[in-house]
């Protein structure tokens, strides 16, 4: 009996044909000649999980880099810039089906987890989560002066997180209106997050067993959690 030949991975097909639709999308952008950079579709969702991009046709995707470069390059330093639209009915088939939920701070532990435990919470149903960390240079004014690349800032380049969530499509102004509140939440993450930050500067010139403890219990607090000293 001739022993069965294994299917191929339905992952690695996943994968495939999620490059495919990724380059397709960038191919249409740079035959715009916008001033978005090369690149910034991969830099955005190469690293969301394949099935989730699957629905989308290339011109779907193109629109998605172009409002999230639009919406990236200015943030006023110091402040977690959100957003969070229903693409128009005739974006596309996919688009018209979900609101997206957008986010770009400075990089700090927890910051996705606990922006998406609070859509769960709410009982909002995630359809896709794309979230690059960016090393980017900004003027004063919070206008990007230099491409953002995916990788640790060098020199003067600081560190982003871009929080880019699908779900699904509400329409309802109080829901709505519920979702736009992260933003106290967020800055309220920012302020604990630059205390934790503190303690810890304040904590790194001592050798002492029971400093050194805390000093590990605080780099790995979350959110709302108090180290007992």
């Amino acid at each position: 009996m001739n022993k069965a030949i294994p299917a191929p991975s339905a992952s690695k097909d996943d994968e495939s044909a999620a490059r495919a639709l990724i380059d397709a999308a960038g191919a249409m952008l740079r035959a715009e000649r916008g001033d978005m950079p090369p690149g910034f579709v991969q830099l955005l969702f190469g690293r969301t999980a394949p099935e989730d991009l699957a629905t989308f046709e290339p011109r779907e995707l193109a629109a998605l880099a172009r409002e999230a470069w639009a919406f990236l390059v200015l943030r006023k330093p110091g402040q977690a810039k959100i957003r969070f639209e229903a693409p128009p009915i005739e974006s596309g088939p996919s688009l018209k089906a979900v609101s997206i939920l957008e986010i770009v701070n400075d990089d700090m532990p927890f910051l996705v987890d606990s922006v998406m435990g609070e859509l769960k919470e709410r009982g909002i149903e995630i359809h896709l989560v794309a979230h690059p960390i960016i090393a980017v240079e900004r003027d004063k004014g919070g206008k990007l002066t230099g491409l953002p690349v995916q990788e640790r800032g060098k020199g003067g380049a600081a560190r982003e997180s871009f929080i880019h969530i699908h779900v699904g499509r509400i329409d309802d102004a109080q829901k709505r209106a519920e979702i736009k509140q992260l933003e106290q939440q967020v800055a309220a993450m920012r302020a604990e997050n630059d205390e934790r930050k503190l303690r810890i500067q304040r904590l790194e010139s001592s050798s002492s067993e029971q400093e050194v403890e805390i000093r590990k219990q605080l780099k790995l607090q979350r959110p709302g959690e108090t180290t007992f000293i």
